[in-house]
C-alpha cells in the first residue's frame, strides 16, 4: 500500500472534506498530506473498534511504538506509517505532533464524557501539514490551531465556541503565508458544518467552496 492509491481512497471515503483541502496543495506535497490524514484516521478508529478501554490503550501504545520505529528509521509493520517514512525524511516532520494525536485519542478513550475537549484530532494533522507546506511562522501556527479546534467543535455542535475559534483564525489572515492556505481551508468545512448542522458529505459543494476560498485566500 502506498500513499498514492489505497490510502488516498481511504481518506477520500472517510475524511472527504480534508481530503479535498489537501488537493489544493502542490501535487508533490499531496501524498504526504494524505498519509498524515490516513494516520489520523487509523488512530481515531481505535475507540470505535474496541469494547474495553484497556484494549484501546494497548492499540494506541502500539501506534506510539510504531511512530518511535518510524523516527528511528526502522520498518513500522503497517502500511500507513510506512507511507509516512518519506514525508518524515523529506520534510523533517515533528514526532511531537504524532504523539499528541495519539495522546488526544488516549484521553478521549479514558474519558469518553470529555471526548470533545481534546482538539488533537483537529490540530495535530494540520500542524504537520504546515511542516510539509514549509509554512511554520507564528501566524500560520496560531491560525491552524484555531482552525483545527473550530473544525472539531463544529462537528460536535458547539457553535459558539467554534465561531470564536474561526474568528480568531480569520483575524490572522494578513500574516499567514499563502503557502499555508491548504491547512487553513478546513475553516470552510467548519463554517459549513455550523450552517448545515451535519458533517461533510461528498458532493460538488465541497471542492467548489474550497476553490472559491483558495482563489481569494479567504478561509
Amino acid at each position: 500500500m502506498t500513499s498514492g492509491t489505497p490510502i488516498r481512497a481511504d481518506v477520500r471515503a472517510h475524511d472527504y472534506g480534508r481530503y479535498c483541502c489537501a488537493l489544493f496543495a502542490p501535487p508533490s506535497a499531496q501524498p504526504a498530506l494524505l498519509a498524515i490524514l490516513a494516520f489520523a484516521l487509523e488512530v481515531g478508529r481505535v475507540r470505535s473498534r474496541v469494547r474495553e478501554p484497556a484494549m484501546g490503550e494497548i492499540r494506541l501504545i502500539w501506534w506510539r511504538d510504531a511512530i518511535d520505529r518510524l523516527f528511528a528509521g526502522a520498518a513500522t509493520k503497517h502500511p500507513v506509517t510506512d507511507a509516512l517514512a518519506r514525508p518524515v525524511a523529506n520534510y523533517g516532520l515533528s514526532r511531537d505532533h504524532f504523539v499528541a494525536l495519539i495522546a488526544g485519542n488516549l484521553e478521549a478513550l479514558q474519558r469518553p464524557e470529555a471526548a470533545e475537549e481534546t482538539d488533537a484530532a483537529g490540530v495535530a494533522p494540520l500542524r504537520l501539514w504546515l511542516e510539509v507546506l514549509g509554512s511554520t511562522n507564528d501566524a500560520a501556527v496560531h491560525a491552524v490551531q484555531h482552525v483545527g479546534r473550530a473544525w472539531m467543535l463544529a462537528r460536535s455542535g458547539a457553535q459558539e465556541l467554534a465561531m470564536e475559534e474561526l474568528g480568531a483564525a480569520r483575524a490572522m489572515r494578513r500574516d499567514v503565508p499563502r503557502a499555508a492556505l491548504p491547512a487553513l481551508l478546513p475553516a470552510v468545512l467548519a463554517q459549513r458544518a455550523l450552517r448545515r448542522g451535519r458533517e461533510d458529505t461528498p458532493g460538488l459543494w465541497v471542492p467548489l467552496s474550497l476553490a472559491q476560498a483558495a482563489l481569494f485566500g479567504r478561509y
